[in-house]
C-alpha cells in the first residue's frame, strides 16, 4: 500500500500549524490597530461633547432693546457658539446672533441677541447654547 510517509505527513502538519498561527497573529494585529484608531476617534468625539457641561451663562442683561449674555467657558478649549435658543414664560425664540467663540477658561462678554424677547429686568427665562460638538443643558437665568 502506497501513501505519504510519516515524515512527510508530520512536516505538512507542522507547516499548516505555522501558517495558521501566522494568519491568526496578522489578524490580531490588524484588529488591535483598528480598535485603537476607532478608540482615539471616540475619545475626540467624547471630549468635544464633554464641553457641554463646562459652557454656561454667567450673566444676562438687557441694553438698548437687546438681550445680552456673558458666556462662561470652563472647558480646556475654545468653543464656537453657533446658536442660542431663549425661552420666556410663553414662547421659544432663536436668538439672532452671530457665531461667537467663547474662549477657554474665561468669560466672553456681550454676546448679543437682536431682541429682548419680551423680557425685562428681574424676569427669569431659560436658554440653551448650541456649539460645534454639542449643546448645553437648559440654563435658567434671571435678567439683570
Amino acid at each position: 500500500m502506497k501513501g505519504i510517509s510519516p515524515v512527510i505527513a508530520t512536516v505538512l502538519l507542522l507547516l499548516m500549524a505555522v501558517a495558521a498561527t501566522g494568519g491568526a497573529w496578522v489578524w490580531y494585529q490588524r484588529m488591535q490597530v483598528s480598535s485603537q484608531q476607532g478608540g482615539e476617534g471616540g475619545v475626540t468625539q467624547i471630549s468635544s461633547g464633554a464641553n457641554a457641561m463646562y459652557v454656561g451663562i454667567d450673566r444676562a442683561y438687557i441694553s438698548g432693546g437687546a438681550l445680552y449674555f456673558d458666556i462662561t467657558n470652563l472647558a480646556s478649549e475654545d468653543v464656537t457658539i453657533t446658536s442660542i435658543k431663549v425661552k420666556n414664560a410663553t414662547s421659544m425664540y432663536d436668538c439672532n446672533t452671530t457665531s461667537t467663540t467663547a474662549t477657554s477658561a474665561a468669560v466672553t462678554k456681550g454676546v448679543a441677541c437682536s431682541d429682548d424677547y419680551g423680557l425685562s429686568s428681574g424676569n427669569t427665562a431659560t436658554a440653551k447654547l448650541y456649539f460645534s460638538g454639542g449643546s448645553s443643558k437648559d440654563i435658567t437665568f434671571t435678567v439683570e
